[in-house]
């Protein structure tokens, strides 16, 4: 259906159109998203939330869908969960203008939620300035801005810790050092920071420390550990997270553990994942199950259509 009478059902009210009619708003052109704005201020809080979030879930569905035209229609709303719902329909975009925009965004907007969710976003460009796909300026204004409000004590916890997570990726050594500082001096909430941002920092030597934090008090870090243990991609970290998966009590913890042996996806953990999914506790078989879906996906090495050397054949 063409995208203007999407338009004239939203704006007659009633009940959302349905999903498969919200395809046409897809790519929109000039003029839709013209008569889009101007239609957006008379819809109520509750129906632009409902609606981006249904676009937000069909793109989620679809990765040929783009709404994000009509994300930014939101951006500046009035609305604290719906300014939320348009910086998430926004995640998937990499153009620069898009990283200045939520870089403005994050300095000006007045609720730490909103920025929270805007540096959470930014993380993507992190990654992009790792692998040198940003120039120098968008990449010193991005890790500036980031950094300034890691650093900045005077911010709430939530949003610096969230600052230093979108960091993580980068190597540079500052990152690293912050990291630590976090861990070391920062309330629960930055060293839960610190924690996810040791296994998007991808550095061997956090592992040590990862490890020593399965024996947290507090089941968030010790499932935010396994999962940046996993992340580092390291055999050594198999066996502790086997015995944490099955020793923990807390199935939030169990399925962090399992999850983590599925992202390292080595010979090893498969193997300990098949045991798992074959011998292991109800709690943690259907999450080796699954965790094996995405692992078997990796290839191991060797020739196409063959097992890695080392690696186990299932009986």
């Amino acid at each position: 259906m063409a995208p203007e009478e999407v338009l004239a059902e939203l704006e007659a009210g009633g009940p959302l159109p349905a999903r498969d009619r919200l395809r046409a708003l897809s790519v929109p052109p000039d003029e839709v998203v013209a008569r889009f704005v101007g239609l957006w201020p008379r819809l109520d809080p509750e129906r632009r939330r409902t609606l981006l979030t249904a676009l937000m879930e069909l793109t989620q569905e679809d990765a040929t869908l783009d709404f994000h035209r009509l994300s930014l229609t939101a951006l500046l709303d009035s609305d604290v969960a719906t300014r939320i719902l348009a910086v998430r329909g926004l995640r998937e975009e990499e153009r620069p203008e898009y990283l200045r925009l939520l870089l403005d965004r994050l300095g000006e907007d007045d609720e730490p939620a909103v920025r929270a969710e805007i540096a959470d976003a930014l993380g993507r460009f992190v990654v992009s300035m790792e692998f040198g796909m940003l120039d120098e300026g968008d990449a010193s204004l991005l890790a500036g801005g980031l950094r300034e409000l890691a650093e900045d004590v005077t911010e709430p916890d939530e949003l610096r810790a969230r600052a230093l997570e979108a960091l993580g990726a980068s190597s540079e050594e500052w990152v690293s050092e912050l990291i630590a500082d976090f861990y070391q001096a920062g309330s629960d909430r930055l060293r839960l920071g610190s924690l996810r941002s040791m296994g998007r920092n991808a550095r061997d030597e956090w592992l040590p420390l990862l490890l020593a934090c399965f024996e947290e008090e507090d089941p968030e870090l010790r499932a935010a550990s396994a999962i940046s243990a996993g992340a580092l991609l390291l055999d050594d970290a198999v066996d502790p997270l086997l015995l944490l998966a099955l020793g923990d009590g807390e199935r939030e913890v169990q399925l962090a553990a399992v999850a983590a042996l599925g992202e390292i996806g080595s010979s090893l953990a498969i193997t300990v994942l098949r045991r798992l999914a074959r011998e292991g506790p109800p709690e943690c078989a259907d999450a080796a199950v699954a965790a094996l879906s995405r692992a078997e996906m990796v290839p191991l090495g060797g020739p196409e259509g063959a097992p890695a050397e080392g690696r186990e054949e299932e009986p």
